[in-house]
């Protein structure tokens, strides 16, 4: 997994930031109420992280001994013993296709706030058509306004972009936004709308769509956190992990605000952090085989 580089981490939008959800698709520092709550979670829990962590020093010069037969030619490698990794890794893969197989086809939910439309449009750029997989979008809205989300991700996607609504199945190879005034979850692979927290502080439509999704999909069951500030997505990242899922984060020096791919780092049970155009192929071949 790629290592955590804080450093890189930018909180300020770049100039041309559009909120989709103003009417003028006004800038970023005019954006809905929910992102100013969003920014002070953030700089809370990097405050908090901060005063946790343990010195630098104490062990910046330690190393982890390296395995046997791993960048050390004193330990040949045992090829009875790599033999047998091998049909360990065969079974166990088969075992998760089976389990993949008896939920159906995998549902991903893909995360995203602040700045996270420039990296939603370059994943879903990047995405193949027939990919197998359903997509369901949820991003921070104004329940006031209605989502432009369907038609700007229309431009970049080869598959189709739909407005969910209450009831509707979910299809592989296709892409999904919820309205703006309702918090999807899965229940059978049907999807059901529901109404938002009436306390903005309460309201994680990324969490609460991944716990429901993790419960109907299982080991079929993908979770990808995106640019923006805050940490929803976190809880739900653990939930799809306790079900035996997958869960990819965004890159932080890629993530216009690294807020919420830092929360999903710092879990300590994300699988690939990368780049949003590298994430579709990346998910892609997870599917097909699972334990690579």
């Amino acid at each position: 997994m790629p290592e955590d580089d804080k450093n890189n981490k930018t909180d300020a939008p770049a100039n041309g930031d559009k909120d989709l959800n103003r009417p003028d698709g006004g800038p970023a520092d005019q954006a809905h109420p929910e992102q100013k709550h969003a920014e002070q979670e953030e700089k809370k829990t990097r405050q908090e992280t901060s005063a946790a962590a343990p010195d630098a020093t104490g062990d910046a010069g330690s190393e982890m001994p390296p395995e046997p037969g791993v960048g050390d030619t004193s330990k040949p490698v045992d090829p009875e013993n790599t033999v047998d990794k091998d049909d360990d890794v065969s079974r166990q893969e088969k075992t998760t296709l089976e389990a993949i197989d008896k939920a159906g086809f995998p549902i991903v939910g893909v995360g995203a706030s602040a700045g996270g439309l420039e990296a939603l449009e370059t994943f879903v750029s990047a995405l193949p058509e027939n990919s197998g997989i359903a997509f369901v979008a949820i991003t921070h809205t104004h329940p006031d306004y209605k989502t432009r989300m369907p038609e700007l991700l229309k431009r970049e996607s080869k598959n189709p972009v739909l407005l969910l609504e209450d009831g509707m199945p979910l299809s592989p190879g296709t892409i999904y936004v919820p309205p703006s005034d309702r918090d999807p979850i899965v229940e059978n692979g049907v999807i059901r709308l529901l109404e938002r927290s009436s306390r903005p502080e309460m309201h994680l439509p990324i969490d609460r769509f991944l716990k429901s999704l993790a419960e109907d999909r299982g080991e079929a069951a993908g979770c990808v956190i995106l640019s923006g500030t805050g940490s929803d997505g976190s809880e739900g990242l653990r939930r799809i992990k306790e079900h035996g899922g997958v869960a990819f984060a965004q890159s932080l020096h890629s993530a216009r605000h690294a807020g919420m791919p830092a929360s999903a780092v710092e879990t300590g049970q994300v699988d690939f952090v990368l780049d949003p155009a590298e994430i579709p192929d990346q998910l892609i071949a997870y599917f097909r085989h699972p334990t690579m």
